[in-house]
């Protein structure tokens, strides 16, 4: 009776088991109790049938409870079946699907789960992933688990897919079958294949590129190089991965690594090849090509820095050259052009005084050549002193400049205005000749090109420097050349040749324009005493 409840409890349930017990305690001392204890008194009987319900009571909960408890289970598992983001399929030893959620039918792209039940897995498993198929399925069957693996599959749609699939040996109701979680991983595998195929490209343009390319870590240690690094700078690719930056700078220049890496990552600067050579370097830095790595470009431009000093040097030399031209003009026209007209005047005023009342109109005429000469003198004498002004020589560099002031102001019109120094002690003849020119360039450009009516000259000299501006008030440069950088590039010969004049004395020069006026700055490295 107590093993018929725990059946009933088993697949029944708990309340067809009460059920039982109720009609079997009631059977109890009427039918079977009595013939089995033959004339034992009713307290006997009624002690048993109480035994007999506690005992099925116990037996019918304990039995429900384990039935509840696997169907639990069972339910758990199906809703976690149903739920899981990867594709799950139960089979059997013959490779025939049994059970498939509803992410593998998203999977495969089938209508529901029963378009796969009952078909086998090999009909959807690429024929160039068969054998690993098998190779899977006896590794379950001998181990019961199977790691991860990958294979191709070809899903409803024609598409062929690749799935990484592992799984475990399990028993249902007797039977030993094989569960599978499938995950498509195609996404993955064509991302690797395109990180391969672009780390093979970018391999390929790192190995063959004309200008060297380093890698550097946050440390500032050398990772890589390519063949165009080593050959520009002598290292082997091993020594590189020895080295940090800096080391390739020259002695007295390493401090300057922190400034090149913080300066945007671009510039030129100088190197030291491994032989010893100095060589011009421009060099562009790409920070955090990947999280802690930095790539930098590297080009040797020693040809053309050396045709730039060339032509710095050239620059130079013409302009000595120009200086030392007008120097011998001025003489010219000074000792021998100004002499003869001078020596014209008096042979001109000869003849005026020895024809004494003649004709008025010869009088008239010689009257007007002996003014015409005096003009002419003047002229050349003039433009002698605007070619050499000897006074620099003589007198150094503020009273030519002041001299010169009053002559433009009253050759053009402008209004010039000096704020100098009270003293200023002499400079090298050449400083204060190239000076002396910029101030001449500078206010040629006012009157040719400004429209202003006044200029303005400023002279400091504050430790060790002194600054020169050349101020108007002007209708300013065309917008499109003004800026620093523009004007200077796109200038004419004028601002190109004070450009020069201060390149050559160590100096800096800006440019400064608006609709205002324009102001030009010179800075120049006074020498040491």
């Amino acid at each position: 009776s107590l093993v018929l409840v725990a059946l009933i409890a088993r697949f029944l349930g708990f309340r067809a088991a009460l059920a039982a017990t109720v009609i079997f305690a009631i059977a109890l001392p009427v039918y079977l109790l009595p013939a089995v204890f033959p004339g034992r008194p009713v307290p006997f009987l009624l002690i048993r049938v109480a035994l007999f319900i506690a005992a099925a009571v116990t037996i019918a909960s304990i039995s429900y409870q384990r039935v509840t408890e696997v169907h639990d289970a069972e339910e758990q598992y199906r809703l976690l079946f149903d739920a899981a983001p990867d594709a799950i399929l139960i089979c059997d030893q013959q490779e025939q699907i049994r059970f498939a959620n509803p992410a593998l039918v998203q999977l495969f792209g089938a209508a529901d789960a029963e378009t796969l039940i009952g078909r086998k897995l090999v009909e959807f498993v690429h024929v160039d992933s068969a054998d690993v198929l098998q190779q899977g399925f006896a590794e379950l069957a001998t181990t019961g688990r199977l790691w991860a693996i990958e294979m191709k599959w070809t899903i409803f749609d024609g598409r062929t897919i690749d799935v990484e699939i592992a799984g475990s040996r399990t028993q249902r109701n007797g039977e030993e079958l094989f569960q599978l979680f499938v995950r498509d991983v195609t996404a993955s595998k064509n991302a690797e294949a395109m990180l391969d195929a672009t780390a093979r490209r970018m391999g390929a343009l790192f190995d063959a590129a004309i200008d060297g390319i380093v890698g550097v870590d946050s440390t500032g240690r050398y990772v890589d190089a390519n063949p165009a690094a080593s050959r520009l700078l002598g290292y082997t690719r091993e020594e590189f991965l020895t080295m940090r930056l800096g080391d390739l700078l020259p002695p007295a220049e390493k401090e300057s690594i922190t400034t090149i890496w913080n300066d945007g990552g671009r510039g030129e600067t100088r190197v030291v090849r491994k032989d010893g050579e100095i060589r011009d370097l421009a060099y562009s830095i790409v920070f955090d090509v990947l999280p802690g790595f930095h790539c930098a470009f590297l080009q040797d431009i020693t040809a053309r820095k050396e045709a730039e000093r060339a032509v710095q040097r050239l620059s130079a030399n013409l302009l000595q050259l120009q200086d030392e031209e007008r120097r011998r003009i001025a003489r010219e026209l000074h000792d021998t052009t100004a002499q003869n007209l001078a020596a014209i005047r008096l042979n001109l005023s000869i003849v005026r005084r020895s024809l004494g009342s003649a004709s008025a109109a010869v009088s008239e005429s010689l009257d007007e050549s002996i003014a015409l000469t005096n003009a002419s003198i003047s002229e050349i004498r003039t433009l002698a002193y605007l070619l050499h002004p000897p006074m620099i020589e003589e007198s150094g560099l503020l009273p030519s400049l002041r001299w010169f002031a009053q002559g433009f102001e009253a050759r053009s019109g402008i209004r010039v205005t000096l704020d100098f120094p009270e003293e200023l002690s002499r400079l090298p003849i050449e400083m204060e000749t190239a000076i002396f020119r910029i101030v001449q360039e500078g206010l040629t450009n006012i009157q040719r090109h400004s429209g202003s009516t006044v200029a303005g000259i400023r002279i400091e000299r504050p430790p060790d420097v002194l600054r020169l501006q050349i101020e108007d008030h002007g209708r300013g440069l065309p917008l499109h050349l003004r800026g620093d950088d523009v004007v200077i590039a796109a200038a004419g010969v004028g601002i190109a040749s004070i450009r020069e004049r201060v390149r050559e004395l160590g100096g800096t020069m800006t440019v400064q324009s608006g609709d205002g006026g324009t102001l030009l700055n010179v800075t120049l490295p006074l020498p040491e005493n």
